[in-house]
C-alpha cells in the first residue's frame, strides 16, 4: 500500500519534529532526518494496527483518502 502524506518538519527547541497533517501523527528526533525516519515508521505501525482493528478505512476516508482496492488484507 502506497500512501502520500505532508510531513511539515520544524525545531522545537533541542528536537525537530516532524508531523503529518493528513493523519495527525507527529515525531521527534535530534536531527531533521531521524525525525523524518521516525515519522515514517510511526505512520507504518499506526496504519498497520488500524488494519489489525478493521479501522483503516474508515481511517483513511477522514482525511480522504481514497481507496482503489489496495485496503483490503492489510495486516
Amino acid at each position: 500500500m502506497d500512501i502520500h502524506f505532508t510531513t511539515e518538519i520544524f525545531k522545537e527547541g533541542e528536537q525537530y519534529v516532524a508531523h503529518s497533517r493528513e493523519l495527525d501523527l507527529s515525531s521527534c528526533a535530534p536531527t531533521e532526518t531521524k525525525a523524518r525516519d521516525n515519522l515514517i515508521e510511526a505512520v507504518r505501525l499506526f496504519l498497520a494496527e488500524a488494519g489489525k482493528m478493521g479501522t483503516l478505512e474508515q481511517l483513511l476516508q477522514e482525511p480522504g483518502y481514497v481507496d482503489r482496492g489496495s485496503l483490503r488484507g492489510l495486516h
